[in-house]
């Protein structure tokens, strides 16, 4: 048997990085080279151009380096369409997450490997970060990233505890569909691809800093609240309905409203404060569904988004 086409065959890497780019040319290289200058070398980094109109791909293609794969879709069709697009491309085990404008810091990958084969529940791993203010400032303060897997199982029913750019995924673990971002939603795809995930596995931060995060001021967290506020219903919306768990439209409106304020978010009450209570017992009763598993801390978080719900509305 000729085995020359067995032979020629280039290794899968450990590790697929995910990075889409729309009109990063004065960050990409810069956000490109520091996964490349990681230190773990078993990778691909694969940029997902995602119909720019700037020089972004012609400065990636000056880099020259093997490792870094080019996919130049013809149009801008949005993020969790070019994730996908990267995603299918991605021959790694593992998947990462990087973004066109944030920095990651040397041995980010080994750490979150290690953690992996560590833990043979984690299907999910992020890391904490620093920010980097828009303009280039230096921000010492740490993004409070939970470390503990059911401090983050529990967030994610009300906001996003870890930071997108700075995950890792272990394919193996899930089913292959699984790992694809719903590309119906504008915003919001992370926390609704993480709670899908943990449904086969668990989820945790590592409490080092890996990653230094660039906040834009004009940043969709922000500049879009009530876009991100009509998302994040729909998420936890579906992912209620995926646990077997009816709700009303006046039930979802109360779990928006225990939801922490995202930027540039007014408050809305619309609700009183027994409708909103009437649901964080529903939320208690159904724990089990939802994937809780330390019913004191439950209880407690709970109760604390229930109080700031009473004192805003007073």
């Amino acid at each position: 048997m000729d085995s020359a086409p067995y032979l020629s065959r280039p290794p899968r890497p450990v590790v697929s990085v995910v990075m889409p780019v729309y009109n990063g040319a004065d960050t990409v290289c810069e956000a490109a080279q520091s996964i490349l200058d990681d230190g773990f070398g078993d990778i691909e980094l694969l940029v997902v151009n995602d119909g720019s109109s700037d020089d972004s791909a012609d400065r990636l293609r000056r880099m020259r380096d093997p490792r870094l794969k080019l996919i130049d879709l013809p149009q801008n069709v949005g993020l969790p369409k070019a994730l996908n697009a990267g995603l299918e491309a991605a021959q790694g085990r593992y998947v990462a997450r990087m973004d066109a404008d944030d920095i990651s810091m040397p041995g980010r990958f080994a750490a979150q490997l290690y953690a992996f084969r560590n833990e043979p529940r984690l299907v999910l791993c992020g890391t904490n970060v620093r920010i980097l203010q828009d303009g280039g400032q230096a921000d010492e303060r740490m993004h409070d990233c939970p470390s503990d897997p059911e401090d983050v199982r529990q967030e994610l029913w009300f906001r996003t505890p870890m930071l997108h750019p700075t995950i890792m995924i272990d394919r193996s673990r899930i089913p292959e569909h699984a790992i694809y971002y719903l590309d119906t939603l504008r915003v919001r795809q992370d926390q609704e691809l993480f709670l899908r995930l943990l449904e086969f596995g668990e989820a945790r931060n590592l409490s080092e800093t890996y990653v230094i995060y660039r906040r834009h001021e004009g940043a969709v967290t922000i500049s879009k609240a009530d876009l991100q506020r009509a998302c994040r219903k729909e998420v936890i919306g579906k992912a209620l309905t995926q646990r077997g768990i009816i709700y009303t439209r006046d039930e979802l409106e109360a779990h928006s409203t225990l939801c922490p304020l995202l930027p540039g978010e007014v408050p809305k009450y619309d609700l009183s404060p027994d409708q909103i209570a009437a649901w964080s017992d529903r939320l208690y009763d159904h724990r089990r569904r939802l994937g809780v598993r330390d019913d004191t801390r439950w209880q407690a978080r709970l109760d604390a988004l229930m109080g700031r719900c009473v004192a805003g509305s007073a």
